[in-house]
């Protein structure tokens, strides 16, 4: 059993914090959100392909998407990605605060919950204890098919929770 699948329930001896932590409710959690948010949207898209020439779409509906997507993408990418995980860049307290609600419309969860994960994911990067390696699946044939579905879907249903008091402890004492 490795650290990153242990049930931490209390703090180590050492008095740092856990560095993953697994439990019941948070596998549960992360399937709802996995349902919810990923997998309803994608099978409520491919129902709408076939009805697409009987919905009122517009130019102006179409507008509004692409706005909102990109405007989605770049909150993840730059806001939780580049300022919040690595801390790029300076910004105003007003920049901070739409970067954050950007990201947030990804639906990719919580900000420092996106952090502990991505940053378990640099340290750890394509080894043990990475959260969406795409290199752990086996020598099969159809491991590559594994990987890309582990790194890009299956990671999300079922992974220990990197620890934000080890991962982000300056998201956690920031106001």
């Amino acid at each position: 059993m490795s650290e990153s699948d242990a049930v931490i329930v209390r703090k180590p001896r050492s008095g740092r914090p856990p560095r993953a932590l697994s439990h019941p409710d948070i596998k549960k959690f992360q399937r709802r959100h996995f349902l919810l948010l990923d997998l309803l949207p994608f099978l409520g898209t491919c129902a709408l392909v076939p009805l697409w020439p009987y919905l009122a779409v517009g130019s102006v509906e179409l507008a509004v998407f692409a706005l909102l997507y990109l405007a989605a993408g770049m909150g993840i990418t730059v806001g939780f990605h580049r300022y919040f995980t690595h801390r790029a860049f300076d910004t105003s307290p007003a920049l901070r605060a739409t970067l954050a609600v950007l990201g947030s419309m990804a639906g990719q969860g919580p900000i420092i919950a996106w952090v502990a994960i991505h940053r378990r994911h640099h340290e750890c990067s394509d080894v043990e204890g990475d959260p969406h390696s795409p290199h752990h699946s086996g020598g099969k044939p159809t491991g590559v098919f594994r990987g890309l579905f582990q790194a890009q879907w299956g990671w999300m249903l079922n992974h220990p929770l990197p620890s934000p008091r080890h991962y982000a402890p300056d998201l956690l004492a920031d106001p």
